[in-house]
């Protein structure tokens, strides 16, 4: 292949096309022709057979590409707002800057193809670590496109019509970026290296930005753009998948322990700082799954890939169903932390009713696998409280099907299985959905009970060692070893924990800055920096997808005074969005980040279900 129709040429050539058409209204001519500099560099480098400066020049450009929001044009800003205000768009600088982002990482990833620098692979590992740490001033930008636009125009035809052409390109060029940028690293360590660590490495340990890189490739289709650079990498259904697997294993000690902390004086592990360690990694990840709206995606991929027993697992060992009503003893140290992941699991919860119908599909053979992940269902019942009261019997349906595909998988059971746990699990996702006996819901399980040793299923039952509704494990125990009449059962809501704060579960990264910003570059309904700011006529101002979601489920209504208010009636505010800019680039100066070290990963340590119940 000749390198001008290698990807790393197209999307440079992209970059120029942009720079050329609209870029220059964007950033100003000064910058548009330094970049368009940085552009004849690579070219120079295509034509000639130095690899490393080949390399290097397409680093540079990146770098570039990556920083162009800091040199948005003052003057042009205020023409813009101006001229467009009736128009709608999500960054202040249009979509030029998000297409020459994605072009920008498509360059980097194609330094990996074969035929480009074969003599030197390891420097495309090097571009792509530079790159990685060049797009940390990006990251509230594609915070803000990929979550938070993404989630008013998923779900609301009101959402849908407040996104113009603009948006619409902004989010497929903020959705190529972190397609690319995960292909990069595919490609230079191989997608079966591809990780739950190494996509952690990717995001600097940063779980909030880890799971926005994954929710923008897994939302990419596979035909997005005018161009290569924002089309879908070839091997996007490999993608795909691998990034789903990725983020289903970080919730894994390998994971949360990749930098040690706490150690008693000898130098020994500090078992209770590392359960507590743990727990908040857990925790932090529940809370931004639910931040970045990230569910829907996966549950998308884990039906396309049948990945519902991990899926379950995931979030399952997310949520924590244990320390719901329990207190661990790492808490005694750590009861802000306690705090935060009781508001976490809780915030989690809250969403479950739209993995059940994922879960009900599931086709799992017999063994430990199918015990696994029945256990698992049955701790996120547990935690289902609001999904099984307000989803008009949907959730309860669902986990119904899940329970009557479970028993039809069990009626050839593997001879070495421990069918008595397995029951057991089946009695406790049916106790943890109030599924009783008695019940219609419940009759097959019933009838599926009577061919088992039933007294073996109760003793399991009895010492289950995950949490389970009292009342309806009696009133199974009942069932199973008949004694007494069933007491009555009503279905008890529990009260919603507070959220906590995050910082009480993890420090820095993405969720710093949303957070950390001064007051006043923060939005006044959900407290996070404002990427696009407007203001109300009372002078309140709000992140605009945040207040238009809000307007939507109020029936317009202002979230402050609870007057009539119209998201028209809000313009957007360029003189906060230029300080929010500036804020950005001194805290991002002001942390002094190093370059991220990429390689190829131990194995991690997936859990060992044949040994789950001491088998």
């Amino acid at each position: 292949m000749h390198r001008a129709q290698h990807l790393t040429a197209q999307a440079v050539e992209f970059i120029e096309e942009v720079a050329s058409a609209d870029l220059a209204d964007a950033v100003g001519d000064l910058c548009t022709q330094h970049l368009l500099a940085k552009v004849n560099a690579v070219y120079g480098a295509l034509g000639g057979a130095n690899s490393e400066a080949l390399a290097e020049a397409v680093e540079d450009l990146a770098r570039d590409c990556a920083t162009l929001p800091e040199w948005v044009d003052r003057d042009f800003e205020q023409e813009y707002t101006a001229e467009e205000e009736e128009e709608d768009y999500s960054w202040a600088f249009g979509p030029a800057v998000a297409e020459a982002c994605a072009a920008a990482a498509a360059a980097v990833a194609g330094l990996a193809e074969p035929g480009l620098i074969d003599d030197a692979p390891e420097l495309a590992m090097t571009a792509l670590e530079a790159f990685a740490l060049d797009l940390d001033c990006l990251t509230p930008y594609i915070y803000a496109g990929l979550c938070r636009t993404e989630k008013l125009r998923m779900h609301t035809p009101e959402g849908r019509r407040a996104a113009d052409a603009r948006d619409r390109r902004v989010g497929r060029s903020l959705q190529a970026v972190a397609s690319w940028m995960i292909a990069a690293l595919g490609r230079n360590v191989g997608y079966e290296n591809l990780t739950p660590l190494v996509l952690w490495d990717l995001a600097g340990g940063d779980a909030l930005w880890a799971l926005v890189l994954a929710r923008g490739a897994l939302a990419l289709p596979q035909h997005s753009g005018r161009a290569k650079a924002l089309e879908a990498p070839e091997e996007i259904e490999l993608l795909h998948q691998t990034v789903a697997l990725a983020v289903l294993g970080l919730h894994t000690a390998a994971v949360a322990f990749a930098t040690e902390e706490g150690a008693d004086g000898d130098g020994a592990p500090n078992i209770a700082t590392r359960s507590a360690q743990l727990a908040k990694h857990r925790a932090t990840l529940a809370a931004e799954v639910t931040t970045c709206h990230l569910l829907p995606s996966l549950v998308q991929a884990a039906d396309k890939f049948l990945l519902q027993p991990q899926l379950a697992h995931f979030l399952a060992s997310i949520l924590q169903a244990e320390i719901i009503e329990e207190n661990p003893a790492w808490a005694q140290r750590e009861e802000a932390a306690l705090d935060a992941a009781r508001g976490a699991a809780a915030s989690l919860a809250e969403v479950l009713s739209d993995a059940w119908p994922c879960f009900a599909q599931a086709q799992v053979l017999p063994g430990p696998t199918l015990r696994s992940f029945l256990c698992d269902a049955g701790d996120l019942a547990f935690a289902s409280d609001v999904a099984l009261a307000t989803t008009e019997g949907q959730t309860l349906a669902s986990i119904v099907q899940l329970l009557g595909c479970s028993l039809q998988s069990m009626k050839a059971p593997d001879k070495a299985d421990h069918l008595e746990t397995t029951w057991a699990a089946c009695v406790a996702l049916a106790a943890n959905a109030l599924i009783l006996p008695g019940e219609t819901s419940a009759a097959d399980l019933e009838a599926a009970l009577g061919n088992t040793q039933q007294a073996e299923v109760a003793q399991q039952l009895r010492t289950w060692p995950r949490p389970l509704r009292t009342a309806a494990k009696q009133r199974w125990l009942q069932f199973l070893e008949p004694r007494a009449a069933p007491a009555p059962l009503a279905l008890e809501l529990r009260n919603r924990a507070a959220p906590g704060s995050a910082a009480a579960l993890q420090s820095g990264g993405l969720r710093q800055i949303l957070q950390d910003a001064p007051r006043e570059l923060r939005c006044a309904l959900d407290g996070r920096l404002m990427m696009d700011p407007v203001r109300a006529p009372l002078g309140f101002l709000y992140e605009r997808s945040v207040l238009a979601e809000y307007l939507v489920r109020s029936g317009g209504l202002c979230p402050l005074t609870g007057n009539a208010l119209a998201l028209e009636n809000c313009p957007r505010d360029s003189e906060t969005r230029r300080k929010v800019q500036r804020w950005i680039r001194e805290h991002k100066a002001s942390t002094g980040c190093s370059r991220r070290r990429l390689s190829k990963p131990v194995e991690d340590t997936e859990p060992n279900y044949s040994t789950f119940f001491g088998e």
